[in-house]
């Protein structure tokens, strides 16, 4: 057989040959005259099948006649709403859609509004494969109970590695246990906004996750100190806007220390951050996100152009209302981080048009900048910059008056 066209190594261990047996005599016809009528053979065979055949006049309808693989191709086409509709059609697709195969991965989100107890109990013969599943904005009003959740999670085959939660009313202590006691190969939790988990001390036990969001939850720093030295591989971790978490600058400096292979960081609002805090944030040098907006940063303490110097594979950097930002700053970042492609500096006071100028001329991959409020910055020379660099999308809040 011959697999130079196939994208994988296809080993055959058998070979059922299906067709109309023809007889040909050896004296008549050209090997042109056979191929003919073998087509017009196969022609006979296949011209009354009907796409939308009817079981009771005719053995076998459209879909019948495909294998099962290309069936199954088909159907990975489809989102989780259509699978269940086209189960109930007929027994042959009712069967190919409860194919475990084809819930490896389960974006519920889209649905939220709808989703409850009775949702999750008719996915979980067919989810026992699942791998991925985004849960995000559902379980509002007590549509999905802990019972039903954790019975879901139970009939899993622990190969969960990603579940997003963000914005899940039902999150509570209870659930986050059940979460970290049954899904040890979790790689990524997002439980965002969700506020009506306390008790994070479980957390630890997930020692594999490479991406953890608990951007505006209650996490506690006795929590989060255990988990990060206990999870060396963690690359991306969001713990913005987190009111109650004392000691941020201690928890970045851990951080820093003990996850060398940080990829992402996002501590916006955070308390207690000091230049020492964003010093020790140069020692990773993957760091590729970094969102420290509205974070108090001492003037002229230098800690920002050393993280430029370091983190050479910036691409996002967010430094919203962080006031100290000068044109040194600037100067040095658009001289060690030229991949950057989103850089904030809204409601900086010390930076001006050469400043912002050199970032739009040395990072060549920007698509988005953020000027906004910058006093040095009038409507004007806004609009200058718009109409000089087209390619890059340049936001500015400005009052009419400042044209």
């Amino acid at each position: 057989m011959n697999h130079s066209e196939l994208h994988y190594y296809n080993e055959i261990d058998c070979v059922q040959m299906l067709g109309i047996p023809l007889s040909f005599e050896e004296d008549e016809g050209s090997s042109v005259d056979r191929e003919d009528d073998d087509v017009s053979a196969l022609s006979k065979k296949y011209e009354n099948i009907n796409l939308f055949g009817n079981s009771e006049t005719q053995k076998e309808n459209f879909f019948e006649s495909l294998p099962e693989e290309v069936i199954q191709l088909i159907l990975l086409y489809l989102d989780t709403a259509s699978l269940c509709n086209l189960a109930s059609t007929c027994r042959l697709l009712h069967q190919h859609c409860y194919d475990r195969l084809l819930y490896k991965e389960l974006d519920l989100q889209p649905y939220w509004p709808n989703i409850k107890d009775s949702s999750l109990e008719s996915l979980t013969s067919r989810c026992r494969k699942l791998e991925r599943i985004n849960l995000s904005w559902c379980g509002g009003h007590n549509f999905i109970s802990f019972n039903a959740f954790n019975k879901f999670l139970l009939n899993l085959e622990k190969n969960l590695i990603v579940l997003r939660l963000s914005g899940c009313e039902f999150l509570n202590d209870n659930c986050f246990d059940a979460i970290c006691s049954n899904c040890p190969k979790l790689e990524e939790l997002n439980i965002a906004s969700c506020i009506n988990t306390n008790e994070f001390s479980p957390l630890v036990r997930l020692n594999k996750l490479k991406k953890l969001n608990l951007y505006r939850t209650n996490i506690d720093y006795f929590s989060l100190y255990q988990f990060i030295m206990k999870c060396s591989s963690l690359e991306h971790l969001n713990i913005g806007s987190c009111s109650t978490l004392r000691n941020c600058g201690d928890i970045v400096v851990k951080l820093s220390n003990n996850c060398r292979n940080l990829k992402g960081l996002d501590i916006w609002r955070a308390k207690d951050i000091t230049s020492l805090s964003i010093n020790s944030l140069a020692e990773c040098k993957q760091l590729e996100e970094l969102d420290i907006g509205w974070c108090k940063v001492e003037s002229n303490c230098g800690c920002l152009r050393k993280l430029a110097e370091n983190c050479r594979k910036m691409k996002k950097l967010f430094l919203t209302a962080t006031r100290t930002v000068s044109d040194l700053d600037l100067q040095t970042i658009a001289k060690y981080c030229p991949q950057l492609e989103q850089f904030d500096i809204l409601g900086t006071t010390e930076v001006t048009l050469g400043g912002i100028k050199l970032i739009l001329d040395k990072c060549e991959n920007l698509q988005l900048l953020d000027i906004s409020f910058c006093e040095e910055i009038n409507g004007k020379i806004y609009l200058d910059l718009v109409k000089q660099y087209p390619h890059v999308n340049i936001k500015k809040s400005f009052q009419s008056d400042d044209l």
